[in-house]
């Protein structure tokens, strides 16, 4: 598990903003266990993507309906290093 501290410095942001994230895309991230949130690698995989959608000039409203059109599925038998979103994505770049 990743720390937002930890979450920050790999997404090279101040800890809040990853907080702030965290708060603001509830539904896109894996549920919190317990009092201090913590993330798994799917979680920073979507992290670094609301990064990137800031980065290209979008809203958090953008950046949400975008999100939403591939929801997160939680799923332990998915092993693919990307996703169909993802590489979508990467060509829309």
């Amino acid at each position: 598990m990743i720390t937002p501290k930890q979450a920050a410095e790999t997404l090279m942001v101040n800890a809040s903003t990853v907080r702030r994230w965290a708060n603001e895309f509830e539904p896109f991230l894996s549920p919190r266990k317990g009092t201090k949130r913590q993330y798994t690698i799917d979680d920073l995989a979507m992290l670094r993507r609301i990064k990137d959608h800031f980065s290209e000039g979008m809203s958090t409203s953008q950046v949400k309906a975008a999100l939403g059109v591939v929801k997160k599925k939680v799923s332990h038998t998915d092993t693919a290093l990307i996703n169909t979103a993802e590489l979508a994505l990467a060509f829309e770049r």
